[in-house]
C-alpha cells in the first residue's frame, strides 16, 4: 500500500464557480464565506468550509441543477436566481486525487 503522504501533490489549473445574478446585489467570487453553510451538500456536513469548483461550466450547472431534480419545493422558484459563471485561475499546495486508485486503499475504499 502506498503511503497518502507519497500521492499528495500541488495542483493547478482552471476552475468555474457560479454566483446568484441578484438584482441589486453584487457578490465578488473570491468571497467563500458562504461555503459549507447549506444543509444539502452532497459531499461535507453543513458548517464544514467545503468550496465546491468545477472544471467546465456544463458540469457546474449540472450541479446546480441537481438541486431541483432532487430537493424540488414549492418555494424554491421564488428564491432561484439566474446564475453568473466566472472561470478563474486555482493553485493548490496539497491535493490528494481521489481518482487515483492507489489512494483509495489507505482510505478503505473498494476499487
Amino acid at each position: 500500500m502506498v503511503p497518502l503522504q507519497a500521492l499528495i501533490r500541488p495542483w493547478s489549473g482552471q476552475a468555474v464557480r457560479h454566483i446568484p445574478d441578484t438584482p441589486n446585489r453584487t457578490y465578488d467570487i473570491y468571497d467563500f464565506s458562504y461555503a459549507g453553510r447549506s444543509a444539502e451538500n452532497r459531499w461535507n456536513v453543513a458548517g464544514e468550509p467545503t468550496l465546491y469548483l468545477a472544471k467546465e461550466k456544463d458540469v457546474a450547472l449540472a450541479e446546480y441543477a441537481r438541486h431541483f431534480e432532487v430537493n424540488r419545493t414549492l418555494g424554491l422558484a421564488a428564491k432561484t436566481y439566474q446564475r453568473k459563471v466566472y472561470r478563474f485561475q486555482v493553485e493548490l499546495n496539497s491535493v490528494l486525487d481521489l481518482r487515483k486508485q492507489a489512494a483509495w486503499p489507505a482510505l478503505s475504499l473498494r476499487v
